[in-house]
């Protein structure tokens, strides 16, 4: 017991001195945002043609804001590197058995969440660097932590864990669009989108991870309507059209699953296939319809691979387990009138 106690107000004290040192660094960062005061126009001087010096031009000098913005970079890459040990250090202490799982999984995601709000007050005050390092802090801790809820401490089922990690990403992704800080949206959009494809993997079929999958997809389709960001836009409507295809061979297969292998659920598959298409084949109609963006090759390509995979695969499904196919074929006209209505619209906008 004694030594338990030894242990335990070592730790404490050596959190308490991490709380202190990142208090410390972000007094340090504050102050050299604020400082941000330019230097006068200094002017410059030339030699005349007889030989004197007289001033001539103004020259202007770096100010104070841009030399404080050199200096604060440090601060905030060692500010993040310890905002990253914080989250290792709990991991080993959950590893060595220190703290169970479940808190060491509930300590590590509430540590993660309090920087994701530190990164929405620091936006709010107006230090984008140092909200922009924050939030891609807490994805980089978070992501990995309910991963290995799920795989190494087995204290979160795989659809909990997708679950959270939906919850998690749209509130990051909210912060992120709110104050423009598109390097934290795509860390969190590429750490969304790595863990849900690892969860798939390592907990198949992986239906919860995969309707993750397909929401991140659509959506980035409000991130680049908010801000413009169209790097991942691609990315992910590939791996929500993987994701839909993957689900639906295994439901239509004959085969046994090997040992391990979950069941997949037909209505499941079916939902993920209607997500699919209402999403994508509905926002590029309304996108023609409004006008205000011309269609991009984007915007056609990823409607003709939705409805293959989307409403195609839902008659293969519907053909191998019995259902009836009249849902689909008024499902089929219904998108068939708001495609010709959106074409119109594009034509006649477009071309009179």
């Amino acid at each position: 017991g004694e030594l338990v106690d030894r242990r335990i107000a070592g730790l404490e004290q050596l959190v308490k001195s991490l709380e202190d040192a990142v208090g410390r660094l972000e007094s340090r960062v504050a102050t050299l945002e604020e400082s941000s005061v330019p230097i006068q126009e200094a002017p410059s001087i030339r030699r005349s043609e007889s030989g004197e010096l007289s001033p001539d031009t103004t020259v202007q000098l770096p100010s104070w804001g841009s030399m404080a913005a050199l200096r604060s970079t440090p601060a905030l890459v060692g500010r993040s590197l310890l905002l990253l040990a914080g989250g290792f250090f709990l991991r080993a202490l959950t590893e060595a058995g220190t703290l169970a799982p479940r808190t060491g999984v509930a300590l590590g995601l509430a540590y993660a969440g309090a920087w994701v709000a530190l990164a929405a007050a620091d936006a709010h005050r107006g230090r984008h660097g140092s909200a922009g390092f924050c939030a891609a802090c807490a994805a980089l801790i978070g992501n990995p932590l309910l991963f290995e809820a799920v795989t190494s401490f087995g204290v979160m089922s795989e659809g909990v864990a997708a679950i959270a990690l939906a919850v998690m990403t749209a509130v990051g992704l909210a912060v992120a669009v709110h104050w423009n800080m598109h390097i934290a949206a795509w860390v969190f959009g590429a750490g969304v989108l790595a863990t849900a494809v690892a969860l798939a993997m390592a907990r198949p079929p992986g239906e919860v991870a995969s309707a993750v999958v397909v929401a991140l997809g659509l959506a980035w389709l409000w991130v680049e309507d908010k801000r413009g960001w169209s790097v991942l836009t691609w990315l992910t409507a590939l791996a929500a059209n993987v994701a839909v295809l993957r689900l639906t061979a295994l439901a239509v297969t004959t085969h046994d699953f090997p040992a391990g292998f979950g069941t997949v659920h037909p209505w499941v598959v079916g939902s993920l296939q209607a997500m699919l298409v209402v999403g994508y084949v509905g926002w590029s109609v309304v996108r023609a319809l409004r006008g205000r963006r011309p269609l991009r090759g984007f915007d056609v390509t990823q409607t003709v691979a939705a409805w293959l995979i989307g409403w195609g695969g839902a008659v293969r499904l519907a053909g191998v387990h019995g259902w009836g196919t009249t849902g689909l074929s008024v499902c089929c006209l219904i998108v068939a009138v708001a495609a010709y209505a959106g074409a119109f619209a594009f034509v006649d906008r477009r071309h009179g």
